[in-house]
């Protein structure tokens, strides 16, 4: 999600544009905010975007979404002790791995593909941009 919002603004905005936007970028780890940015850059396209590409988004948001409710902010799969030492999951996490990394696979497959096909053809509106501007003003949250 992250690479898909960054290569938005990298495509879409001006040096001094990113120099606001990235910092606050790169502080966001909500997967539902990032791809609530994603998809509305896929819905802004002119010409829309192909159908599959435009599937990508909605494909990958009910894995995100499982994902957010398990553990939001995104941070316990990456840090599972917190700052104070404490775990960041209050109970033991039970999960079927195999069923897990497939799921993920498919979304990052989802997403990969939408990438590619915007880093090759991107088209700037106005909405795209001020949705990209609400990072740096913490708006997307």
């Amino acid at each position: 999600m992250k690479a898909f919002a960054f290569r938005s603004a990298r495509a879409l905005l001006v040096e001094s544009e990113l120099e606001v936007t990235l910092p606050s970028l790169w502080r966001e780890h909500s997967l539902p905010s990032l791809l609530k940015m994603a998809d509305l850059v896929v819905r802004q396209l002119k010409p829309p975007a192909p159908s599959a590409i435009q599937h990508a988004l909605p494909s990958a948001a009910e894995f995100i979404d499982q994902l957010h409710e398990l553990d939001p902010g995104s941070y316990s799969f990456r840090y599972p002790v917190g700052t104070t030492g404490l775990p960041l999951f209050e109970s033991t996490l039970r999960m079927n791995l195999l069923v897990f990394a497939q799921r993920a696979d498919s979304a990052l497959d989802e997403l990969s593909g939408a990438c590619i096909y915007l880093e090759e053809r991107f088209i700037s509106t106005t909405e795209i941009k001020l949705a990209l501007a609400q990072l740096s003003e913490g708006g997307a949250r």
